[in-house]
């Protein structure tokens, strides 16, 4: 049986360079909540961990742009940063917790 590595997990797990089940704004906040999560002190939800250390596990590996190649959260000639949709999303987020305290 051959030796795995850590480097394995993402493939095995199915993480790549990016879902590809998800959009933009879905790579961009499973980037988000991986980042709160960290820095709260928790473990991010297992979907964002898998994102992160995927997309980390094969630019460490492979090189390039770790953003443009592997977070892919960059789109070339748009207005529309990574920074605009994640306050979006925050936006949304307490737009949908007021409305349910209501």
């Amino acid at each position: 049986m051959p030796r795995r590595t850590d480097l394995d997990l993402p493939r095995r797990l199915g993480a790549g360079p990016a879902p590809l089940d998800t959009d933009r704004a879905g790579r961009v906040a499973l980037l988000g909540r991986w980042a709160e999560a960290e820095l709260a002190g928790q473990a991010p939800d297992r979907a964002a961990a898998l994102y992160v250390a995927g997309a980390v596990a094969r630019w460490l590996k492979g090189g390039g742009d770790l953003e443009k190649d592997y977070l892919r959260v960059h789109q070339r000639g748009s207005h529309r940063t990574p920074a605009l949709i994640w306050q979006a999303i925050i936006a949304d987020e307490r737009q949908t917790e007021k409305t349910r305290a209501e």
